[in-house]
């Protein structure tokens, strides 16, 4: 049934003067926008404001459907969620055991492994939850409601698995209530995010010691030497319309070199970034002449900078190190707008290594809707490997607390789709 409009689920407490009730639409232009974005204001990120949700609508993701969730304690909205239904290779955060035993059954069972799956979240790979509560929410309740829904979805779409994505460390601690209800808490992603404020990329230079910043001129040479240039790119349907198919097939190439490809986003998706955020969205396109040989592209968001998603000619790379100029490009662009630190997301650690980043884990909530469930948890270690946290590497000119891995200075390009 196609949700046109709000629907409502409700949660009576019997210690509680209030029904908490739980409105939900396909899209989140059905849902009273004024409580909407009295949750979403002055979230750090973008990523649950309703213009980003609309992207993602507007995009028709195949496969895919989404919803958005308003939670409210009688009048009050207490809680807004994002919900979306991808088909999915469960051995992707496998073990290589697992993998490869989930190779040989295909021979005979080709859907082995692969389910529809039910998230809390948007079917975007940006190291980024969808789930928020005001400070006077009642958390348990809210989690409840969504897990009902949740289930009365997956049963009318068929769906075997339900997992809430992705919460840092500090996020887990609202979400403690979903291991009662069932959920397996498991370690999803290393992301990478870098603390300090610089002017400027020529000031994080001079703050880094001599052999960090002589590879980052060393690129920076190559790249002019070889004939490569840049040009960035405001938001609007001017930034749409340049970002033809020719450029999204380099997105193509590296989501195809990547390890796990819970979803490709549509060209149309990076064109409604664009519009619906002209004056935050940034395009920066790598040229050789007149080929487009690389893309980045980002939003600008305050305190911390957000760079997204990237695209590489992987023949071209070599000749002038075009993934690690279009990086440096993007540290330069977020620098510029005055922020404390620049989250780089997961995926081509050892680079972001070498910039100074610090790691830290995201997690995942995942629970069966079916038998699966045992397998889940007699399983868990195997279909879930644990993640670690590399050693810290000392980059800058005063000794800094800011952890991350071994660095390569190949100008190798990533084998991930998102930053």
């Amino acid at each position: 049934m196609a949700l046109s409009t709000a629907v409502q689920l409700s949660d009576s407490h019997a210690e509680s003067s209030t029904d908490y009730r739980l409105q939900i639409a396909e899209r989140v232009a059905d849902l009273n926008p004024v409580d909407w974005d009295a949750l979403s204001e002055g979230a750090s990120d973008f990523f649950m404001d309703r213009r980003f949700i609309r992207a993602v609508e507007n995009s028709e993701l195949p496969g895919g459907k989404t919803w958005s969730v308003l939670v409210y304690d009688g009048d009050l909205p207490v809680a807004a969620a994002c919900l979306s239904l991808l088909s999915v290779d469960a051995a992707l955060l496998a073990d290589v055991r697992t993998r490869r035993l989930a190779t040989g059954v295909r021979r005979l069972f080709p859907q082995f492994l692969r389910f529809n799956i039910l998230f809390c979240g948007l079917p975007v790979s940006a190291s980024q939850g969808h789930l928020l509560f005001s400070p006077q929410a009642d958390r348990a309740r809210v989690l409840r409601l969504l897990d009902r829904q949740m289930q009365i979805l997956a049963k009318r779409h068929r769906a075997k698995i339900l997992v809430f994505k992705e919460f840092d460390a500090t996020a887990c601690h609202d979400l403690s209530e979903l291991e009662p209800l069932g959920y397996v808490r498991a370690a999803s992603t290393v992301v990478s995010y870098l603390d300090g404020k610089f002017e400027s990329l020529d000031a994080y230079c001079g703050a880094i010691r001599s052999q960090y910043r002589r590879k980052i001129l060393r690129s920076q040479r190559k790249f002019a030497a070889a004939g490569f240039h840049m040009e960035k790119l405001a938001g609007g349907d001017a930034s749409a319309a340049r970002y033809t198919d020719e450029v999204h097939r380099l997105y193509e190439a590296v989501v195809d070199r990547s390890k796990t490809k819970l979803e490709v986003l549509p060209a149309e998706f990076f064109r409604q970034l664009a519009r619906q955020f002209p004056d935050e969205y940034y395009l920066i396109m790598a040229y050789q002449q007149s080929q487009v040989v690389g893309f980045a592209c980002g939003l600008r968001t305050l305190p911390i900078g957000m760079p997204l998603f990237i695209g590489i000619d992987y023949e071209k790379n070599p000749q002038g190190d075009v993934y690690l100029n279009l990086m440096y490009a993007l540290f330069a662009e977020v620098l510029s707008h005055g922020v404390s630190g620049v989250f780089w997301g997961a995926n081509s650690e050892d680079f972001k290594a070498s910039l100074g980043c610090r790691q830290r884990l995201n997690y995942a909530y995942i629970r069966a809707t079916n038998w699966l469930q045992s397998p889940l948890r007699w399983f868990r270690k195997s279909l879930f490997p644990p993640l670690s946290i590399a050693e810290p590497l000392n980059i800058f000119h005063v000794a800094k607390t800011i952890p991350t891995c071994h660095s390569t200075d190949d100008g190798s390009a990533p084998t991930g789709s998102s930053l």
